[in-house]
C-alpha cells in the first residue's frame, strides 16, 4: 500500500524526504496541485507524522493547504544583477548583459534560440514585454517554454509578428500578422488553462491587437517534472542580440 494518497487537491504525491525539527517529525515530498496539474508543475508540501505503537508512521490529519499563484512579477532591469527567480537551459548557457534599465541577450550559437523564463505559478496569467527593436539585431519575441524541444513563441520583426510553434524540436510557423510599426511596442502572451494561448501586440496596453482568434494548445509542452516557464526569447546569428526593456507577469483572477 502506498505511504501517501491523493488528498484534497493534490495528486501524484511522492519522492519523499523524512525530516525531524525539535522532536517532531515530518514528510516533505511533492505533488501535483489539481488546478494547475503538469502546467505549474510541482509543489513542495510538508505533513506531520508520529510513529505507532508498533513502530510504523502515522501521518496527522490537517487542513489541506490550496496552492496560490505567485506576486506578480515586474522587471525593470535595473542594476547590475539579475533577479535569481529567473531560469535558463543549464543545456544552452544563456549570454546576457542588463545596461540602462534594459536586458540585452545574445543569440545562441546553436541552432536553438536562447531562453530567459520564469516560473508559471497560475493557470491564467498573463505576460508583457517592450522589445527594442530598433537596437535589436536578433529577432526578439515572448515565449511559453516546456524545455529546449517545445516551445510557443511569438517574434517581433520588422512589419510583422511570427508565432512558431516547436514540438519536439521540430519548428513549425503556425501564423505571420503584419502589424505597423511603433518605437515602443509591447508583445503581449495570455495563457488560459495553463495551456492556451493567445498572443497581443500594441503600442499602449488598453489598444493591443489579438493575433491569433484561436487559442494555441501548449498542452504538449509540459516535461513530466517542471512547470511551464514564461519568458524572453531571441534568435538570430552568432554574435546578434536583442534587447528588451521590461518583463511582466500576472496572474488573471477567474
Amino acid at each position: 500500500n502506498p505511504v501517501l494518497t491523493d488528498e484534497g487537491p493534490w495528486k501524484c504525491p511522492g519522492h519523499g524526504t523524512p525530516v525531524e525539527k525539535d522532536g517532531r517529525f515530518y514528510f516533505l515530498y511533492h505533488a501535483y496541485d489539481s488546478t494547475g496539474t503538469v502546467f505549474t508543475g510541482r509543489h513542495g508540501l510538508l505533513k506531520e507524522f508520529v510513529f505507532t505503537s508498533d513502530h510504523w508512521i502515522q501521518f496527522k490529519k490537517g487542513q489541506n493547504v490550496t496552492a496560490l499563484p505567485g506576486p506578480p512579477v515586474k522587471d525593470l532591469f535595473n542594476g547590475n544583477v539579475l533577479n535569481k527567480d529567473w531560469h535558463w537551459s543549464t543545456n544552452e548557457p544563456l549570454s546576457y548583459r542588463l545596461q540602462s534599465g534594459s536586458i540585452i541577450i545574445l543569440a545562441n550559437a546553436a541552432s536553438r534560440p536562447a531562453f530567459l523564463g520564469r516560473k508559471t505559478s497560475a493557470t491564467h496569467y498573463r505576460v508583457t514585454t517592450k522589445p527594442r527593436l530598433k537596437n535589436s539585431a536578433g529577432v526578439p519575441g515572448i515565449a511559453l517554454v516546456g524545455d529546449e524541444q517545445n516551445s510557443v513563441a511569438a517574434y517581433l520583426k520588422a512589419g510583422r509578428v511570427e508565432l512558431i510553434q516547436t514540438k519536439s524540436g521540430k519548428d513549425s510557423l503556425l501564423l505571420e500578422v503584419p502589424v505597423p510599426y511603433a518605437k515602443k511596442p509591447r508583445l503581449v502572451m495570455e495563457v488560459e488553462n495553463g495551456k492556451d494561448i493567445h498572443f497581443f501586440y500594441g503600442k499602449k496596453s488598453r489598444r493591443l491587437r489579438k493575433l491569433n482568434p484561436v487559442s494555441i494548445n501548449g498542452t504538449f509542452l509540459p516535461p513530466w517534472d517542471r512547470a511551464l516557464r514564461a519568458g524572453l526569447i531571441v534568435k538570430g546569428l552568432p554574435g546578434e542580440t536583442a534587447v528588451f526593456d521590461c518583463f511582466e507577469m500576472k496572474a488573471i483572477a477567474e
